[in-house]
Formats: C-alpha cells, structure tokens, sequence
C-alpha cells in the first residue's frame, strides 16, 4: 500500500475540491489532523478535465501492454470524470459501484486481476470515453460562446 503526503493549505484545496473530481476522490482516504468537512460546489473547468481524460484515452490504444491496476487506474479515472460532470458525489466505492454497473462486472478486481473480455470491455469502455468527451466538449464551445457574448 502507497501513502502520499500531500501539504495543501485550506483555500487551495477548495479549489482543488470544486475543480478536480481526483481531489474529491483523494479527500475522501485522507488523515488530517484536524476533522475536514467541505460542502463545495463544483466548478467545472472543461479544459482541465480534458487533460484528464486524455490519459485515459491510453487504455483505448495500449490495453494489451497494460497491468490490471493500469486498466483501473484509467477506467477509474474516466468514471470519476463521467460522475464529476454529472454533479454525483465522489468516492472509492461510488466509482466502483459505477464501474461495476457501467461494464457488468461483479467485482472490479476482474479489472486488476486482468480477467476481461477484451473486445466487450473495449467496446463499452470506447463509447464511454466518448460520452464524457462529448460532454467536456460541449462544455468548452458552451464557455467560448459566453465569452464571446459578454
């Protein structure tokens, strides 16, 4: 098991919290040493998701080259963007309860173990990827025309 110190002040990681769906997921395992209670909303920042999801779109070209915690770590990352944009709460378990529903799997350990179908996976996986594109997408020309405008 990895542990990672991560040293943020309080007003960084609000931001952090209302921009970035991997903070809400890293705030949710942390130890502080004093109780952290954050009601944030979120502000979605298109142009940064898109650089996270384009990591992700490396499970698309190299599945075959990839471990099963590599497999996980990007499906996980694309979920937790998918659910990000969709203002739903972030969380370990939250994401793997997406995921399992999302590829019809009973565990997600079929993902780190390997055991998958790859033309299935792929396929679900793809048109997944592409939803959440479309939607950061959309975002992005949805922004410019406001900038524009005003």
């Amino acid at each position: 098991m990895d542990f990672h110190i991560v040293i943020l002040d309080n007003k960084s990681l609000i931001i952090g919290l209302q921009t970035d769906p991997l903070y809400q997921m890293m705030i949710s395992k942390c130890i502080s040493k004093k109780r952290i209670l954050y009601k944030v909303k979120n502000k979605i920042n298109n142009k940064i998701i898109d650089l996270h999801l384009l990591k992700s779109e490396l499970l698309i070209d190299n599945f075959d080259y990839l471990n099963g915690n590599e497999k996980y770590y990007l499906v996980r990352n694309t979920i937790s963007i998918s659910l990000f944009l969709k203002h739903q709460k972030i969380n370990k378990e939250v994401i793997d309860n997406e995921i399992k529903k999302v590829f019809g799997l009973k565990n997600v350990d079929e993902i780190k173990q390997n055991m998958l179908d790859k033309s299935k996976f792929l396929e679900k996986y793809k048109i997944v990827h592409k939803q959440v594109f479309k939607k950061i997408m959309k975002g992005i020309e949805n922004g410019s025309k406001q900038k524009e405008t005003n």
